[in-house]
């Protein structure tokens, strides 16, 4: 028999206490960019020295408490959500420096929002998840602001994968919703087989199906990875890639 696959060794490192909100990789530097959700600011840690330095903070970017963040990598840019008592918005940042590039705000034609989490598409358009308004919303390259893309069931919405095509998935309360952005129209995804859809708590597009973490039970969750059918409309397999994560706070994970 094939010997077994050694066990992943931990990155472990040592910071004063936080509240891991977002997490991201920069492939060309090796590093981890971890958000603060209540320190309200971001930090990075190298692979290699497992060193943690400051990036970014409220003081120089204008975070809210940040809720999630992501990369993108062909640009060079860095996208953060965060909210406060009275505003949310989107902050672009300069990866390399945490420079702060531009922020959008929810303008108040969008009031009430909350900016859950944001994701990369084709060609440089950015998603945003409006928890709170329950809508998906869209930056398109050179837009000046965010713009609806569609307005989603009540579902509780907690996490978005754009997946090409026009096609935006959203992980909400009871299962998984697919969102046509041509259209605006969204549907369920229904689970051949006995898939389960449902507590899914943070989902990624990752080589042609959904990486996640989904909650089994209080206090657990699992790492799963979600194939569809060709017309992305039904999920048709489930694999665990860990059946026991110890994650509190499941947008500090990324593929």
């Amino acid at each position: 028999p094939a010997p077994a696959a050694p066990p992943l060794a931990p990155l472990r490192f040592h910071t004063p206490r936080f509240t891991p909100a977002g997490l991201a990789y920069d492939a060309v530097s090796r590093r981890f960019v971890v958000g603060d959700r209540h320190g309200r600011k971001l930090a990075v840690v190298d692979e290699f020295s497992r060193q943690v330095a400051n990036l970014a903070g409220a003081r120089s970017s204008g975070f809210g408490e940040i809720a999630a963040l992501e990369i993108d990598p062909r640009r060079g840019d860095l996208w953060v959500v965060s909210a406060d008592e009275s505003a949310t918005s989107l902050h672009k940042l300069q990866l390399i420096s945490g420079r702060l590039l531009a922020t959008y705000p929810a303008g108040p034609g969008l009031a009430p929002a909350s900016f859950g989490d944001v994701a990369v598409g084709e060609g440089g358009v950015i998603f945003v998840l409006d928890t709170a308004g329950r809508r998906l919303l869209r930056l398109t390259p050179g837009a000046a602001s965010l713009d609806v893309v569609a307005a989603l069931p009540d579902t509780a919405p907690v996490s978005l994968a754009p997946a090409g095509g026009g096609t935006v998935y959203v992980a909400a309360g009871t299962g998984l919703l697919r969102v046509d952005t041509l259209t605006g129209a969204s549907s369920e995804v229904k689970g051949a087989g006995g898939v389960e859809l449902g507590r899914l708590a943070r989902i990624r597009w990752f080589r042609g199906a959904l990486a996640g973490i989904q909650h089994t039970g209080e206090g657990s969750s699992r790492a799963v990875r979600i194939a569809l059918d060709r017309r992305g409309r039904t999920a048709v397999a489930l694999d665990v890639l860990d059946p026991d994560v110890p994650i509190g706070i499941p947008t500090a994970s990324t593929v």
